[in-house]
């Protein structure tokens, strides 16, 4: 059986460890004490919040057969941002 080394235990290297899990000998390295990259979360006292990507874009089929039972389940939704562009001076409250 190949080995690999797999560095980050973000959405990428969770996936492909996923993916390569079965025919492979993996070893996947992570800096952070824990896995998910920018897709994690953080606790800092009584505060909470998401480390870094709030959203992300499901392009390809695979991804987005792959998310599916998370969307039916809710814990995945679509991102209806209220979007606007101030002009130089504007102030919005």
């Amino acid at each position: 059986m190949k080995r690999i080394a797999i560095v980050g235990a973000g959405i990428a290297g969770l996936t492909l460890d996923r993916e390569l899990g079965n025919s492979a000998d993996i070893t996947l390295f992570e800096k952070y004490h824990r896995a998910g990259g920018r897709m994690s979360h953080r606790t800092l006292g009584d505060f909470s919040f998401d480390h870094g990507a709030q959203y992300f874009t499901a392009r390809s089929k695979p991804f987005q057969d792959f998310l599916d039972p998370f969307i039916r389940s809710g814990l995945v939704a679509e991102w209806q941002p209220r979007v606007f562009t101030l002009a130089p001076g504007e102030k919005r409250l």
